[in-house]
């Protein structure tokens, strides 16, 4: 039997529902690929948001790219301070995806 997309984005709800984090951050995945739901990049950086805030360093990882490709942000101001209001360098310990001068922008975040 083959799954349905649909009933994965309602279990992954289910799950946010019962305090998965990880499922929070599957959640923003779906909504950001339009698995089993219309795409909406900008439900999925809210996902991403909230498990970043719970600590996710996938769901880090994950805002910090929406950031940098401009997916479900009004401003793409990747290299700003303020674009990644949560992300940690702890997070990131290589440059992401080689792109050194975002890898300095969240390195500089916490001075």
């Amino acid at each position: 039997m083959k799954a349905d997309p649909r009933q994965t984005v309602w279990l992954y709800q289910q799950a946010v529902e019962m305090g998965s984090l990880s499922a929070l951050c599957n959640l923003g995945v779906c909504y950001e690929d339009g698995i089993g739901t219309a795409p909406d990049p900008k439900q999925a950086v809210e996902h991403y948001r909230r498990a970043a805030d719970y600590g996710s360093a996938r769901a880090q990882r994950l805002l910090s790219h929406c950031y940098e490709q401009g997916i479900g942000v009004d401003v793409v101001t990747p290299l700003s301070s303020s674009a990644l209001p949560i992300a940690s360098p702890r997070s990131f310990p290589s440059p992401i995806g080689g792109n050194t001068k975002l890898h300095a922008a969240i390195l500089s975040l916490d001075k």
